[in-house]
């Protein structure tokens, strides 16, 4: 009988093996995720019908993501946000209206109001976003310390042109 030497393939082999057990690890991972999109979307269209809601388009899995479901369209004339439902990881079935006015292209937004049946699509599809938070403003600095920072300022001043006599004096640029 005739032995083979396997030490010739043992390197690139095992390299094979392990990459090919990555992509396999990497494969189970996106098909968890794209399992994931799907059990949400599944889970906001029960919760839409168990809320007497028939969207006109339901809530589906998109890859690893899920494409919200219409609950109503938008109606520009009549100043009416198209309303649509998708599912938060943690606040469950939410609104999202979309932006009829057209400043920033098509562009889905927080409801400004929570998904609690049917009146609460007619109330976001006229109310439309949540306010957008504002920045809180910088406290304003007291007279004390304004006249602390305008001192170190010139304190900074006084010390480059100091610093720049002496360069001058040494025959330093």
């Amino acid at each position: 009988m005739t032995t083979v030497d396997t030490s010739k393939a043992a390197d690139w082999l095992a390299q094979a093996e392990a990459a090919y057990a990555a992509e396999e690890t990497e494969t189970e991972a996106e098909a968890a995720c794209v399992r994931a999109a799907k059990s949400m979307a599944d889970e906001l269209n029960e919760r839409l019908t168990q809320l007497g809601i028939t969207p006109l388009t339901r809530a589906v899995a998109d890859g690893d993501s899920i494409a919200p479901a219409l609950l109503a369209p938008e109606d520009p004339a009549r100043q009416f946000y198209g309303v649509y439902a998708t599912f938060d990881e943690e606040d469950g079935p939410v609104l999202l209206v979309s932006d009829y006015h057209g400043k920033n292209g098509f562009q889905l937004r927080p409801a400004s109001i929570k998904l609690d049946g049917p009146r609460s699509v007619v109330v976001a599809r006229r109310y439309g976003p949540a306010p957008t938070p504002q920045p809180k403003p910088k406290p304003q600095l007291s007279a004390d310390a304004q006249a602390i920072v305008e001192v170190l300022g010139d304190l900074a001043n006084a010390v480059e042109n100091a610093a720049l006599s002496v360069a001058r004096a040494v025959g330093r640029p």
